[in-house]
């Protein structure tokens, strides 16, 4: 315990040859995220920090984000689908990394399409992602290494992600994020 926080800690470095140390911590519904830096083995911290909360929504569930960057909304937006999919799915076991290639019109419809292709691996391939190695955003194109498990059943509670009340804006400190789930 860190202050009534839990941290779990992960290491990678498959982001440059630099590599990160990832630091998660859970308050109330939200998660965080901190990345540390190392660089010519003197730590440096970038706080890209990220977020996320389901609201109650009409016959529908809202997923709201936060993040210091569009990449960070992104990378949360993932965790986020993958933990409501897998606490629906079940027992898991591990399965092999996976690519993703996913492009938008613009960013908003990019974080939909980004959702709805990993409720498609989901459905299809039963393979829910669990964290991200790597994540890159050029313009409207999202390219990103993922990591997950394979579930015995394709969770359906979530049908889709939906342009229906989507909102992408920048707020004083980063970016927030509201899009709806059709259930």
């Amino acid at each position: 315990m860190n202050g009534g926080r839990r941290i779990y800690e992960r290491v990678f470095g498959a982001m440059d040859s630099a590599g990160y140390r990832m630091l998660f911590f859970r308050n109330d519904r939200r998660w965080h995220i901190c990345l540390k830096k190392w660089v010519s083995h003197v730590p440096v911290w970038k706080t890209m920090s990220a977020t996320h909360e389901f609201l109650d929504h009409t016959s529908e569930l809202k997923l709201r984000l936060r993040g210091d960057t569009f990449e960070a909304l992104l990378g949360e937006a993932g965790r986020a689908l993958g933990g409501l999919l897998l606490a629906e799915a079940g027992r898991s076991r591990s399965a092999a990394p996976r690519k993703f290639e996913v492009e938008g019109h613009d960013r908003a419809t990019l974080l939909v399409d980004w959702l709805n292709e990993i409720l498609y691996v989901a459905e299809v391939d039963r393979w829910v992602l669990t964290g991200l190695e790597t994540l890159c955003v050029s313009g409207t194109v999202l390219r990103a290494h993922a990591v997950g498990v394979s579930v015995p059943v394709s969770p359906a509670r979530i049908k889709a992600a939906t342009l229906h009340d989507l909102d992408v804006k920048a707020v004083p400190g980063g970016i927030l994020a509201e899009v709806v789930l059709d259930v």
